[in-house]
């Protein structure tokens, strides 16, 4: 853990660490039970929705974007989190995120 402790750190555009996100959550996804999964969809929610995601800069130099890291990695677990299709909407049009917003599975009614 420490030899990748250190390559994360030194990955100034955030590549590596998104990557890295993408490829495990959705295994640690698929390792909790369905009551684990549902307790976590409305922390979810709440991540995705903050107001200050839209204070960092989108893509370029600075690399992905925190919300669309958070999208890509929701959108390979299985079973995919029920996110409420307004949130699916709302993260791709503030942070460039269609393709993952679109590739998401039938999303559950609004609450």
């Amino acid at each position: 853990l420490g030899a990748i402790r250190e390559l994360l750190h030194h990955d100034e555009g955030n590549e590596m660490s998104a990557a890295l996100w993408v490829d495990i959550f959705p295994a640690f996804w698929r390792a909790l039970r369905e009551p684990e999964q549902a307790a976590l969809v409305k922390p979810m929610m709440q991540l995705l929705a903050r107001d200050h995601h839209r204070q960092a800069p989108i893509g370029g130099a600075h690399g992905p974007h925190v919300v669309q890291v958070l999208m890509a990695s929701l959108t390979r677990c299985e079973p995919c989190p029920k996110l409420p299709a307004p949130l699916y909407a709302y993260v791709a049009k503030s942070y460039a995120c269609w393709s993952e917003a679109a590739c998401a599975p039938e999303a559950a009614p609004a609450p």
